[in-house]
């Protein structure tokens, strides 16, 4: 029988059920089609009992991408398919990968999945969907929930941790009370995920719409104190009840992230999650509350986390450059206005904006009269299409003059040209270059 969908990735279902395999959708592609969420960032997965070599024979230009899990990859009218030959986990050993596969049938292969909603296939050759551990209901009553024991899901691959609080956020789902019961019980484990794959998660989180909400779960369960205890120790931290009636310095980041729902780039993202991480440390309590340079210390802090989760170097300089400066909102006004349209002309400015205002919505009571003043200002100056800001020296020139070679600090040394420039205390050239020397 004919599809009853026009699908993606139909005419590989097709190619493969001809030689006599079973094909099928599965995945998030089909959670979200039953969700009528389909976007052209949906992963398109492919589940069936032909194995790696068989498929090479039926594509013969089809790479295998997880030659001991049985994953193939396929590239189809420019899109990529991930097709994976139905197997049986045998044992893990590291917490993320099975040790051993067993090539098996669609009902191992459902049963090793994580949780139900994702575990879900569709044959769109008839339209039917193949539903053997109860997917489908709990998708009616958007329910989070565990295939299996709970515990024995979580313990198979640490990262089902993280991936389920994103998902019953990202999907705006409520946890079964066993999902519930055993992230709380094991959250210690998200400790020993890997810290590129905790990147990854979280910047998918963070992208989503309920990021707040979510990160009020990795709060609540326990496991941001693993994962990111630099954030978590927020919650401690009270601020003074004149600017942040909203209270402690985890609730003011939270209402930041929240207030931000419609940005969706990764630093400008973890540039907010970060922008008062140096509050805890430099908390002082006399007849006030304050935090004096906390922005200068949240830099230092940021890099260590940046580092610790893998990111580029290119991703922390401009993380920590927004986190060093999300406080110049009021300064800008009293800069003479050479000065700020140094300011201005930075390529960073226009993200620095958007963290302002984040910022500033992230107060109770909030008031945007400043912040729209600065927009104006730097509006205008867009519009008047005044001189960029000068890049003064390139990285061969500090490694010529200083006689290193390329690393991390030829990057700090830029970025200290770039400032003096910026605060008006050099001014061409010839006097970075003279400072460099000196």
């Amino acid at each position: 029988m004919e599809s009853k969908y026009y699908l993606p990735g139909i005419e590989i279902i097709k190619k493969i059920r001809k030689l006599g395999f079973e094909s099928y959708f599965v995945g998030g592609y089909v959670r979200d089609m039953l969700l009528n969420k389909i976007t052209a960032n949906t992963e398109i997965d492919i589940s069936t009992n032909a194995t790696p070599e068989q498929l090479r024979k039926i594509f013969p230009k089809a790479k295998e991408v997880g030659k001991i899990f049985g994953v193939t990859l396929i590239i189809y009218e420019g899109l990529k398919f991930e097709i994976a030959t139905f197997r049986k986990d045998i044992s893990y050993s590291d917490g993320r990968r099975p040790s051993e596969v067993k090539f098996s049938d669609i009902r191992e292969d459902s049963l090793r999945r994580d949780i139900t909603i994702n575990s879900i296939y569709l044959d769109p050759l008839n339209g039917e969907f193949i539903n053997l551990v109860g997917g489908k209901e709990d998708l009616k009553k958007k329910h989070i929930k565990f295939i299996g024991k709970s515990e024995n899901r979580i313990e198979e691959d640490y990262l089902r941790i993280l991936r389920t609080v994103r998902f019953k956020n990202k999907l705006d789902f409520q946890y079964s009370d066993e999902t519930k019961k055993a992230l709380k019980k094991f959250a210690y484990l998200s400790k020993e995920i890997s810290p590129e794959r905790i990147n990854e998660e979280l910047t998918k989180i963070l992208i989503d719409k309920n990021r707040s909400k979510a990160f009020l779960d990795l709060y609540n369960f326990g496991i941001l104190k693993h994962i990111l205890p630099e954030i978590d120790k927020m919650v401690q931290v009270d601020q003074p009840k004149n600017v942040h009636a909203e209270g402690n310095v985890f609730t003011h980041t939270m209402l930041v992230l929240n207030s931000a729902r419609r940005i969706k780039n990764k630093k400008i993202l973890w540039s907010l999650l970060l922008h008062d991480v140096g509050k805890p440390a430099t908390l002082i309590v006399t007849d006030r509350i304050r935090f004096p340079k906390h922005q200068k210390v949240g830099v230092d802090i940021g890099k260590t986390i940046l580092k610790r989760l893998k990111f580029s170097q290119k991703e922390q300089t401009k993380i920590c450059w927004l986190i060093e400066h999300h406080m110049m909102l009021p300064d800008i006004l009293l800069m003479k206005p050479n000065r700020r349209n140094r300011f201005f002309s930075h390529p960073w400015f226009k993200d620095l904006i958007k963290v302002f205002k984040s910022d500033v919505s992230g107060c109770r009571p909030f008031n945007l009269d400043l912040y729209n003043e600065v927009l104006n200002l730097y509006l205008s100056f867009k519009k008047e299409k005044k001189p960029v800001i000068k890049k003064l020296l390139t990285g061969d020139d500090v490694m010529k003059i200083l006689k290193i070679g390329p690393g991390p600090k030829v990057g700090e040394v830029l970025k200290e040209i770039d400032e003096m420039y910026l605060e008006g205390k050099i001014n061409s050239r010839e006097e970075a270059l003279s400072h460099l020397m000196a």
